[in-house]
């Protein structure tokens, strides 16, 4: 194998590496956006069911 293929091959690497990282952050993210999300509503929910108690 050539440098120039092993330069290649890292850069490849590094490249994939960066994205995969960069999509498994976004997922997570918009994991706890949506989980933040739906506790709210059940927080809402639940407030309004013990105002209507009253």
């Amino acid at each position: 194998m050539s440098l120039r293929n092993k330069v290649s091959d890292v850069a490849h690497r590094s490249l994939v590496i960066v994205l995969v990282g960069i999509a498994v952050y976004s997922f997570v993210g918009a994991g706890a956006m949506i989980n933040r999300r739906f506790n709210k509503s059940k927080e809402m929910y639940t407030r309004q069911e013990l105002v209507g108690q009253k």
